[in-house]
């Protein structure tokens, strides 16, 4: 800043106004650091719970029911933090009528607000968009749509594709299925089919497990799509976005290409980061970031489910 037309005690001023402004974007970050790591740890936590031998069952539509959509605010200046913006929502939105279960911190000066039932949600989303809607992105998630995989199916089946999916609406007494893709695995003769579906027709395919044409039966299961960084092998983005320098090795956890990898013992740099920096005990990381049993892996799958409509 050119302070130099400032008399003495306005330049202290504001020199002490900047700094006490950067140490607030500095604890922000921190806090947001922080916030992120708790939520990680309970995450895993959970996960582990779950796949306890004494854990109760649950069904994932239990859990989406539970699992409201929450709020997203995020202004539309990109320069603004999140402290501007959970003031503004404090200062113009009264929560008297509201049923407020949690605010937290997201990326690009965004809050997320959960509500503890639909109703809660209506009044502040009406609430947020009367006062706020000027100056920020207000918005309500959807749930996606299950998707289910169709394994080893003949090409005479796919030759028209609007014959195949219009049988399998007939099965299940429902409209409202999309083919998305067909694709042959590595040495496989016959195509995997792709198919989103509504809850009604997810609920039905994966309780008979097996698709019948004729004489002709084929294995199906859920597909659950989850992103992953080809460069460091973290989850949520990826690699053309990537803000690490170096490679991590998918096999061994080291800083190569998984084609230049030597190394004979397996190492996941997932699990081995939740084991070493967020101190969860009892992690297991020898194994590569492919294990299906691998704790980050299933961590992701859970997080996606929470995100699908099945009921």
């Amino acid at each position: 800043m050119n302070l130099f037309w400032f008399c003495n005690d306005c330049s202290n001023i504001a020199i002490q106004n900047l700094k006490i402004s950067r140490r607030l974007d500095s604890l922000e970050q921190k806090t947001n650091d922080v916030l992120e790591q708790t939520k990680e740890c309970f995450s895993v936590v959970k996960t582990l719970y779950d796949r306890a031998p004494n854990a109760s069952v649950q069904k994932w539509s239990d859990v989406v029911k539970a699992k409201r959509p929450p709020l997203i605010i995020k202004p539309k200046n990109s320069s603004q933090n999140s402290v501007k913006t959970k003031l503004d929502v404090t200062n113009k939105v009264d929560p008297s009528q509201i049923n407020i279960a949690g605010v937290r911190n997201t990326a690009n000066g965004g809050i997320q607000i959960e509500c503890e039932n639909d109703e809660s949600m209506q009044k502040l989303h009406e609430a947020a968009r009367n006062a706020l809607a000027d100056r920020y992105e207000i918005q309500i998630p959807e749930f996606k749509k299950p998707k289910i995989v169709i394994v080893g199916v003949y090409d005479k089946y796919l030759r028209e594709i609007d014959i195949f999916i219009n049988k399998l609406k007939d099965m299940c007494g429902t409209s409202e299925i999309t083919f998305v893709r067909k694709y042959k695995p590595r040495r496989k003769e016959h195509f995997n089919v792709l198919l989103e579906v509504s809850n009604e027709a997810f609920n039905y395919f994966i309780a008979q497990k097996k698709l019948r044409f004729g004489w002709d039966s084929f294995l199906l299961y859920e597909f659950v799509s989850v992103l992953r960084c080809f460069k460091c092998w973290k989850y949520g983005h990826m690699a053309n976005l990537c803000k690490q320098e170096q490679f991590t090795c998918p096999l061994c956890a080291g800083n190569h290409k998984a084609d230049q990898c030597t190394s004979s013992n397996k190492r996941c740099s997932n699990c081995e980061y939740i084991s070493n920096v967020l101190k969860i005990k009892n992690i297991e990381y020898n194994h590569t970031v492919f294990d299906r049993n691998c704790t980050s892996y299933l961590r992701q799958v859970e997080k996606t489910r929470l995100k699908t409509k099945y009921e």
